[in-house]
């Protein structure tokens, strides 16, 4: 059966959102499920 709303109707906002700086990122590590700290750069990122 097909829906009588179109994918334009159903689709509100898309959010993007990129981490901040973390202390290994900039090493070429992957880093997965690590909880790594933020660097002094990635809390400044973080802040805006």
């Amino acid at each position: 059966m097909a829906s009588r709303f179109s994918a334009a109707d159903r689709i509100r906002e898309i959010v993007l959102v990129r981490h901040a700086d973390a202390v290994g990122t900039g090493a070429g590590r992957l880093l997965g499920e690590t909880d790594a700290p933020l660097t002094a750069l990635g809390r400044a990122q973080a802040a805006r």
